[in-house]
């Protein structure tokens, strides 16, 4: 790397909303060149050579680096810790249980093992309030250290003191246990109260409870309480991994919100960025339209009940330009985090080149082999895209599970209805009317008012 060539040029990795927002209200506007990456797939060794840069500075990042860019640029993290105390996972978390209200924001450089490379900067960073306001503050905070490095170019300095390594947090793990007091119940829902994390719950009578937006005062905690039904003894955790916004909806929008109703966890994930295909260049994509996109996503995982909405930037309608393997990694982590028992997705017929490809990497994701939580995978048709295949690819799309959903159909339009860009006037597919008379189609198959149809993948008793 020829750096003082280059030494203009910096990149910043963030793949939190608020790593976004610093980025373009502070850091692009730094003397120099600089470029946002905001997913894994954008992050390639192809990409840093060509810029070249002088620093690439991590955010908030929850992937491993390719060694190949770690050993090859100058990669500055952000590590919420005073190092070598707290490396690891869930610094905060891990923080905020050891009864800490104080600490530092170490700028260091990364290194082959996590959290263990030479220091930059250090910065005192406070921890009240939720866990998302402390991560926007981090952030703010990342940016003028950022300023300081570029402008002062500081020789990192080796970690000095005792190692402490701190255990990454799993979802169960935010089951609330039994605490001494207020302050720790009040510190425990606070430290998991930020978007992509599971929020601090209680189950109870057949009830799951999930609380966020806490606060401690006179005495009492005041806290916003989502509550599910929980059908105990049956499979409660349901992940939907779709290629593109609104894939979710076609194909199985009814089925997510009826299982939502009766209590069962379902995520869905979206790996594509959607509509960057409608542009000549990827690159030359507007991206206002693509964050409303993926606020609309955002507002349809809402309506629909999931748990969570896990968003991906994989190029639109080029997943076939993306290794396969960095597709299944992803899909393997979500596996590995959400454990679920149930999965939907695409089927491997589609007319649709990214609907194929997810297909294929959930498949291989999710091999049968021991200690793997899958137990059903199911393929859902996508209107506009598994029909026109006309059955000329792989086998044909032959429904043998049928979901009622005559008491969500309407919220399956309504959450269609959000995604406006993505809608299409009558008889298109992807019509309000369409989705009706898809939904009445296999009505009269089943013998029930309105239904949605699957293949059945694989069944594990």
């Amino acid at each position: 790397m020829n750096s003082e060539a280059m030494s203009d040029v910096y990149i910043v990795v963030g793949n939190k909303p608020w790593n976004r927002r610093v980025f373009e209200e502070i850091i692009s506007k730094y003397p120099g060149q600089w470029r946002f990456v905001g997913s894994r797939e954008q992050l390639t060794l192809e990409m840093v050579q060509t810029l070249e840069p002088r620093y690439i500075f991590f955010l908030h990042w929850s992937w491993k680096v390719p060694d190949e860019i770690i050993n090859g640029y100058e990669c500055v993290c952000f590590h919420m810790t005073d190092v070598p105390y707290g490396r690891g996972g869930s610094p905060l978390q891990n923080l905020i249980m050891r009864g800490h209200h104080h600490t530092k924001l170490t700028a260091l450089r990364m290194v082959k093992d996590f959290d263990a490379g030479p220091i930059y900067l250090k910065e005192d960073l406070c921890l009240k309030g939720n866990a998302e306001e402390i991560y926007i503050r981090a952030s703010f905070l990342s940016a003028q250290m950022i300023r300081r490095i570029i402008e002062e170019q500081p020789e990192p300095q080796p970690q000095m003191g005792e190692e402490v390594v701190f255990k990454r947090r799993k979802p169960e793990e935010s089951r609330i246990p039994e605490l001494p007091d207020l302050q720790s119940l009040y510190d425990f829902i606070r430290m998991l109260d930020a978007e992509g994390y599971p929020r601090a719950f209680l189950e109870y009578a057949g009830f799951r409870y999930e609380f966020s937006r806490a606060a401690l005062y006179d005495g009492r905690i005041i806290a916003d309480v989502k509550i599910h039904a929980d059908s105990r003894g049956k499979l409660m955790t349901i992940l939907v991994v779709a290629a593109h916004p609104d894939d979710e909806v076609l194909g199985c929008g009814g089925t997510i919100a009826q299982l939502a109703q009766e209590g069962r966890a379902v995520y869905i994930a979206i790996l594509g960025e959607g509509i960057t295909s409608r542009y000549q260049q990827r690159e030359h994509a507007d991206q206002a339209p693509v964050e409303a996109l993926h606020h609309r996503s955002r507002q349809v995982a809402e309506l629909l009940g999931a748990r969570d909405l896990f968003l991906h930037n994989l190029p639109d309608n080029r997943f076939d330009t993306v290794s396969l393997l960095d597709i299944i990694k992803i899909i393997e982590e979500l596996v590995e985090r959400l454990q679920p028992e149930v999965i939907y997705t695409h089927h491997g017929g589609d007319l649709n080149i990214d609907h194929v490809v997810v297909h294929r990497a959930v498949l291989t994701a999710t091999r049968p082999v021991a200690g793997c939580s899958v137990r059903e995978i199911y393929a859902f048709e996508v209107p506009s895209s598994t029909e026109w295949a006309f059955g000329q690819f792989q086998s044909a799309f032959r429904p043998n599970v049928f979901v009622d959903i005559s008491a969500t159909l309407e919220t399956k339009v309504r959450a269609m209805a959000l995604y406006e860009s993505e809608v299409r006037p009558f008889p298109h597919p992807r019509s309000p009317q369409a989705l009706q008379a898809i939904a009445r189609r296999w009505e009269s198959v089943v013998g029930v008012e309105a239904a949605e149809a699957f293949e059945l993948i694989r069944f594990v008793r």
